[in-house]
């Protein structure tokens, strides 16, 4: 199912995706078809002549990209509100990049 067809169905039938997304997070259910990966190779820029030349990347199904941000935003939300984030945890933290990493670095 592409990301547009996955939101007109949401916009139809919101009581019911909102319920299907809550009873997966409840039971801890991830359904197998959700797991399921398309794997593409990609030419990586500038090495067209190398023997790695290849990057493989996997497309998930929509409805296993929107499970996988659910579950991303809850387990964020625990760390923080349990204050188990690491105060030099740059990367993957919100309003922080590796640009702060390096600042600090740079003033230490």
């Amino acid at each position: 199912m592409t990301g547009e067809i996955y939101e007109i169905f949401y916009k139809l039938f919101p009581l019911f995706t909102y319920t299907m997304y809550s009873v997966c997070l409840q039971t801890g259910c991830f359904p197998i078809r959700w797991k399921k990966a398309k794997i593409i190779q990609v030419v990586k820029p500038g090495k067209e002549n190398v023997q790695y030349k290849y990057r493989l990347i996997s497309l998930i199904n929509v409805g296993g990209k929107v499970i996988e941000k659910l579950l991303i935003i809850r387990i964020m939300h625990y760390l923080y509100s349990k204050n188990l984030m690491n105060p030099n945890q740059y990367g993957f933290n919100p309003k922080q990049s590796t640009t702060d990493d390096t600042l600090t670095v740079k003033n230490t």
